[in-house]
């Protein structure tokens, strides 16, 4: 199968719950929306472009940028990507990302089933957060996303964590004008809730390579803004 060709000029890699959805709107307001598309790219190998399967050996020739989840490698291996192409990607606290993912997963379930308050169908099934942290599939998200990526060629890389003020860096770097700066609310948000430092321990034990890769793009940036 031959890659998909295009005319991508800019990528945004969405590593999920790193503050993806409040950037889409960003770019959709800077690129146009005849000149953006969604793409996300499953384990399973399928894509879907704007949320509908995509089969073609070509993307509309309008779309000069995209946003959307799928590993750096895996969109190479895809689409055929100038080496000029810039992209940009956000980071974030990988323990807080553990557990943003497993609420947000939690809420999809107790939606779909139609779960009443305090249930706690998904816990009892067997789904505790220690359980969701130890499964392979949910561990070092972004070091798997990022995985082969030069992040010392990357346009931008944000860290959510201090979300307002990387966004007026992001501004500045593209030249892009910023109106929405709200941070994304998912509906039926998880309340602040306190772990214990045993459990924190152990995903942090479980996601050491997310660790070392948001301390390193932590250094990465602080070398940019300083130089």
């Amino acid at each position: 199968m031959g890659r998909i060709t295009n005319n991508i000029e800019l990528v945004s890699l969405h590593i999920p719950k790193t503050a993806g959805t409040s950037f889409r709107s960003v770019f959709i307001d800077n690129v146009g929306e005849q000149n953006f598309a969604k793409v996300d790219i499953f384990n399973s190998g399928r894509i879907k472009v704007n949320d509908e399967y995509f089969s073609d050996n070509k993307l509309n020739s309008t779309v000069r940028a995209i946003h959307g989840h799928f590993p750096y490698s895996v969109l190479l291996d895809r689409f055929e990507i100038n080496p000029s192409t810039q992209f940009v990607t956000w980071v974030r606290n990988p323990i807080e990302r553990v557990l943003s993912n497993y609420y947000f997963l939690r809420n999809v379930i107790q939606e779909r089933i139609n779960e009443q308050q305090d249930e706690n169908l998904f816990e009892r099934i067997g789904k505790s957060l220690e359980e969701f942290a130890s499964h392979p599939e949910n561990q070092n998200v972004i070091s798997k996303f990022l995985n082969e990526a030069p992040l010392e060629e990357f346009t931008f890389i944000g860290v959510q964590d201090q979300f307002d003020s990387e966004l007026v860096r992001f501004q500045n770097l593209l030249s892009w004008q910023v109106t929405n700066r709200s941070h994304n609310v998912t509906p039926n948000k998880r309340k602040r809730v306190e772990h214990k430092a045993e459990i924190l321990d152990f995903i942090r034990m479980h996601n050491q390579e997310d660790m070392e890769l948001y301390q390193r793009v932590k250094a990465l940036n602080s070398k940019y803004i300083n130089a």
